[in-house]
């Protein structure tokens, strides 16, 4: 830690290479939204992958994160589609072919909304009890993060992020 805050240069981003998975998100208009919708988290939809249920609000509030990343980021994200980037970063006990207890999951976007801006750290997603099954040595399916028991794939990417 000391060294990283004596470095006379700062780190501009780190580049990771990680297991990773796309989560596709829609922001609807303000006008498809209801007007009895709380908080602009309740409207956003996640189209794909199908995360367990518990995962929504929490990936629908990093995403409302986003506005943090740059001060002339508009507040809320404009109605669109949207992709985010979850990255495994950590875990106990995790192997690929074994079950692990716990993994974190980097969540990442791209800065201000624009898909050619850099990707921003939002947040992390803790997954519970699952498994990571090696296919070959880019890709790997998750167990334990998904509805109806189904598997999430994910590639190894090496990413920058900001």
């Amino acid at each position: 830690r000391n060294e990283i805050a004596a470095r006379s240069t700062p780190i501009t981003f780190l580049r990771l290479t990680t297991y990773c998975f796309e989560i596709r998100l829609t922001v609807p208009s303000p006008a498809t939204s209801s007007a009895s919708t709380s908080s602009s988290a309740a409207a956003i939809t996640l189209t794909s992958p199908d995360l367990l249920d518990a995962f929504h609000s929490p990936i629908a509030a990093l995403l409302l994160r986003a506005a943090q990343s740059s001060p002339e980021s508009p507040s809320e994200p404009p109605p669109g589609e949207y992709e985010l980037i979850g990255a495994f970063i950590s875990g106990r006990d995790w192997k690929v072919d074994e079950s692990y207890d716990s993994a974190s999951v980097l969540i990442c976007g791209r800065r201000n909304w624009n898909a050619e801006d850099v990707l921003v750290r939002l947040g992390i997603l803790e997954l519970g009890a699952g498994g990571l099954l090696g296919v070959d040595e880019d890709t790997a399916v998750v167990k334990g993060a998904m509805n109806n028991e189904r598997r999430l794939d994910v590639q190894l990417r090496e990413l920058d992020i900001y």
